[in-house]
């Protein structure tokens, strides 16, 4: 039958059922082909966060924080029931698997009806419509979203089905010529998208602003509608009573014993309206509203919108708008009002999940790309026979298949960044030694981030359910650190451990996991609950009692080190430790300095840690650690002694850091080649090459004047990036030469020569700053720092900026999550494209250089550069 309409050139009748039109056989292949990518990609294990807290209300059907999630937490919960497959927590991850892929068709149909109505061919239709899914299920955010337990993706789902509603609507009143009318047994198009808005708004309240265009839509094709009641007053009802239904599960569940995050007040009025309309986020609303904020926050919808879609591609969803626009104006003012409404409302919202929040948005962009694709391919078909000239047939067939080649290229590198993600197990490896470690009657305050996977390993996997999970969370009006020393103190005298770093007066932080266990001072002896490796080594007034260390011995990697020790003498002077990593040949890797201090009273211990960063472009099978300390005194040092730790074996795989000035080349004889050459300016003086090699090809040193760097022995996949200085003015002077000395030629164009003010500096193989320079927006001056990731992290890092004057005073600092807050680390998931990230100063000050240290949130960590925890250079001329 589908073949007879293909023949007539039709579009299958309209009368058919929705589910027999949605799955079709080439969209049950299309749903089947993403869920089954998504799944292949999907968490396997407990996440932080929200997504741990939706993991949790899944297996134990708990309430949800504000709004409350109703019709999500009851999907969850029937999915993790009925689906057995691995885990609770890997179930919970894979439904979202299953809304993306419905997503994805939803969107694909929606395109492929609104371009039947407009006379497409069904090929044309169904080349529209794969577009659209390739180009927002590649999309960075949609993938991640797609592989994790989030409300995200649903929210998605309802407003692709909105959309879909709305062409319906548009073909309901006029059939394609030869089909019958609609058949009364299938939803009329208005009570479907009443019913959508019911549902999407009760599950997310955020939908009615792009539903504000689905209004605009329905009044421009049908401006009667809104006079004859008799026509949409059925809707209205039944929007009500779609909305309503999910909420009765909130007071009802709540009523019961048990119930994970019951808030206890939801059978009341006050409770109930309380939670559904999330009063308590009320004040982040518009937060960034004003003229100061948004001269701040617009920039950031570039680097936004670029992580999701290529810049070819932006400027196709433009040119696509530009035709709807001419063409079809009507849908077109209803995309850009939906678009132009949430993207406002989601940039001048205050939460960290900015570029997650702004994911309906995504939805009008593709929409008008999808049409504008199957147009384009509707044109060429139509006129193919007519055109003469192969030379314009080859360049419409070259730019579709580019389109899908580029395509199909993103699905490939994130297929890669995915799969690392998907088996990764860092979020356990730091909540679980804390139930370990917890005896009975044990208190842990935790942030929101990992008070979640704390919940889900103690009530789904029943780890440790004796202790207390106490989420610390923000008062109104208070200082923050405030409010977990009140938290801590009242815990009396019950074992306390934290997921935070703070220094307070009269306790002692040790170590523990993720996390850390709380002691009163003084403490006078190691705990044997803390499983630090025994040390004994006496450095004059310090005894060393134990270690431990954290993380990879892999080149861009970082290993922690963390120290047990008592003093045993007066800490006047204050002491430092030193922590330093040798490779095999006694060549210094890595080193690390800590100040103690000197409030240290004699016989107690205290817990000291530092971070030493592996170099990215070294490596030694076995290396050597060794801790000193030493005094200074009137610009004196005193050493304390130094021991050695027993040897570590390393992993020499080399991270494959992003290039941003691509530069290919080839060493003759066998390779390697070339991918790009980037720079780093220190001054007029002086820069530092960062030369990025692939493989195959055997081991290449290069030289440039008195210093050298090896490229190793790399195989077909692999690379690495080594570093030169080299002088800031002129193109730089490589030779090259085999491991026996033979010398050997790169051949591409001539170096590039390093620019002024040019930055490329690796902290760690996490994050890249690639650019820094001073913008004047409005009053504000700005240091926009641009930074790229490495590979996919894992971790939330904050970026610290401290302005500093001609003589090194400090002046004033800024320190938050990259892009204002907005674009944290933990949502970049992917290694696409650069980072905006914002940090204003007061010129009046006149600061000269500004200082940038990149740390770890929670425990405070540093993430060193190349040269150390803190990267300073002068601050660039506005431009």
């Amino acid at each position: 039958m589908a073949r007879k309409w293909a023949e007539r050139g039709t579009s299958r009748p309209a009368h058919l059922p929705f589910i027999a039109r949605l799955f079709r056989r080439k969209g049950l292949l299309l749903w089947l082909v993403f869920f089954l990518l998504y799944a292949a990609t999907t968490a396997r294990d407990v996440l932080p966060a929200d997504s741990g807290e939706f993991q949790l209300t899944a297996a134990g059907w708990g309430i949800a924080h504000p709004p409350g999630y109703p019709l999500y937490t009851v999907v969850s919960a029937l999915w993790v029931r009925l689906i057995p497959l691995g885990s609770v927590p890997f179930r919970a991850n894979l439904l979202s698997a299953a809304l993306a892929a419905t997503t994805l068709l939803l969107t694909a149909d929606a395109i492929r009806a609104w371009a039947v109505a407009w006379g497409a061919s069904p090929q044309s239709t169904d080349t529209g419509g794969l577009a659209a899914a390739l180009l927002l299920g590649s999309a960075a955010t949609f993938w991640a979203q797609a592989t994790t337990a989030n409300i995200r993706m649903p929210t998605l789902l309802f407003t692709a089905w909105g959309f879909r509603a709305l062409a319906r609507y548009r073909n309901a009143g006029v059939p394609p010529a030869g089909e019958r009318a609609r058949s009364p047994r299938s939803i009329p198009p208005l009570l479907e998208l009443a019913i959508v808005l019911g549902l999407g708004v009760g599950h997310h309240p955020s939908i009615i602003f792009v539903a504000a265009g689905w209004a605009l839509y329905l009044l421009l094709i049908d401006p009667s509608l809104i006079v004859q009641p008799r026509r949409w007053w059925k809707a209205v009802p039944l929007a009500g009573l779609a909305w309503m239904l999910p909420q009765l599960y909130l007071p009802l569940r709540d009523s019961m014993p048990n119930v994970p995050l019951a808030p206890g007040n939801l059978a009341t009025w006050q409770g109930f309206w309380g939670h559904v309309l999330a009063r308590g986020f009320g004040g982040d609303m518009f937060a960034f509203a004003t003229k100061t904020d948004l001269a701040l926050r617009l920039p950031l919808l570039p680097t936004l919108f670029r992580l999701q879609f290529p810049p070819v591609f932006l400027m196709a969803i433009g040119l696509s708008w530009l035709w709807l626009l001419w063409r079809h104006h009507k849908l077109a003012l209803a995309l850009l009002l939906s678009w132009t409404l949430h993207t406002f409302v989601t940039i001048t919202y205050r939460a960290p999940q900015t570029i997650e929040y702004l994911m309906p948005a995504y939805l009008p962009m593709v929409i008008a790309f999808g049409l504008g694709v199957s147009a384009l391919d509707n044109l060429v078909q139509r006129h193919k026979l007519q055109i003469t000239n192969y030379k314009l047939q080859f360049a419409s067939y070259a730019l579709r298949f580019t389109f899908y080649v580029l395509l199909l290229l993103r699905f490939a590198t994130h297929y890669t960044d995915f799969s690392t993600l998907a088996a990764d197990t860092s979020i356990r490896a730091r909540v679980a030694p804390l139930l370990e470690a917890a005896p009975p009657d044990a208190l842990i305050l935790a942030d929101w981030r990992w008070a979640t996977p704390l919940w889900v390993l103690q009530d789904v996997e029943g780890a440790n359910p004796s202790i207390e999970i106490a989420y610390v969370y923000p008062v109104a009006g208070q200082d923050y650190a405030a409010v977990w020393r009140a938290r801590a103190e009242d815990a009396g005298s019950r074992p306390l451990f934290t997921t935070h770093s703070f220094a307070w007066d009269g306790w002692t932080l040790a170590p523990v996991g993720g996390g850390f266990r709380l002691y009163r001072r003084p403490l006078t002896s190691l705990p044997d609950a803390l499983r630090f490796t025994p040390l004994e080594a006496n450095l004059s007034t310090i005894r060393l009692l134990g270690y431990r260390l954290v993380g990879d011995v892999q080149p861009g990697r970082s290993l922690e080190l963390q120290l047990a020790w008592q003093a045993v003498g007066p800490q006047d002077p204050a002491p430092s430790f030193t922590a330093r990593l040798w490779d095999a040949e006694g060549a210094l890797l890595a080193q690390a300095d800590r100040a103690l201090g000197s409030d240290t009273a004699e016989n107690e211990v205290r817990f000291t840690n530092l971070t030493l960063q592996m170099p990215i472009d070294h490596c030694t099978d076995v290396v050597h650690l060794t801790v000193g300390g030493y005094t200074v005194k009137d610009g004196t040092f005193q050493e304390l002694g130094t021991t050695t730790l027993p040897e570590l074996t390393a992993t020499c795989n080399f991270p494959k850091l992003p290039v941003t000035r691509f530069w290919p080349g080839l060493v003759l004889d066998g390779g390697p080649t070339l991918r790009g050459i980037d720079y780093d300016t220190h001054g007029d003086a002086n820069a530092t090459a960062y030369l990025h090699w692939c493989g195959p090809g055997p081991a290449l040193t290069i030289s440039a004047g008195e210093h050298r760097a090896t490229v190793e022995t790399l195989k077909w996949r692999e690379c690495q990036t080594v570093r030169l200085p080299v002088p800031a003015a002129g193109k730089p002077q490589f030779t090259f030469a085999r491991a026996d000395g033979s010398a050997v030629h790169l051949r591409s164009l001539p170096l590039p020569a390093p620019a002024p003010n040019e930055r490329y500096v690796p902290f760690g193989d996490e994050l890249v700053l690639v650019d820094s320079r001073t913008t004047k927006r409005g009053r504000a001056t700005i240091l926009d720092l641009t930074w790229r990731a490495g590979r996919p992290i894992v971790d939330d890092y904050a970026v610290s900026a401290r302005f500093l004057g001609p003589n090194g005073a400090w002046l004033a600092m800024h320190d938050i999550q990259p892009g204002l807050g907005a674009l944290p680390t933990l949502k970049w998931v992917t290694r696409d494209g650069p980072i905006l990230d914002p940090h204003p100063f007061n010129a009046i000050d006149r600061p000269t250089a500004v200082a940038i240290s990149v740390y770890e949130r929670f425990r405070l960590t540093p993430l060193p550069s190349p040269e150390s925890d803190v990267l300073t250079f002068q601050i660039p001329k506005p431009r």
